[in-house]
């Protein structure tokens, strides 16, 4: 085990906590926002709803954090007819 936590399994690193040797995920750095217009950050269901209305173009999606569940990401799909949110 090295210094930053890590260990292998079948060519996988995981990340684990420095403090406490816990599986963690590495932090989301404002670089992630800057590069990847898709990634909008800890953002409310209701919100991302609204903004993919916005956009107006069924495809058109954006991943978020959860605001029920920390830590997981979501998929937020716009179709032609609604929008579907995917953990």
């Amino acid at each position: 085990m090295s210094k930053l936590g890590r260990k292998e399994k079948a060519g996988y690193r995981k990340p684990l906590s420095p403090l406490d040797g816990s599986e963690c995920f590495p932090p989301v750095t404002p670089i992630v926002t800057l590069f990847f217009r898709w990634y909008h950050g800890k953002l409310d269901r209701a919100i991302a709803e609204e903004r993919l209305w916005q956009a107006g173009k069924p495809g058109s999606y954006l991943i978020r954090e959860s605001d029920r569940r920390p830590g997981s990401f979501v998929l937020s799909f716009l179709s032609k007819t609604n929008v579907n949110h995917f953990r």
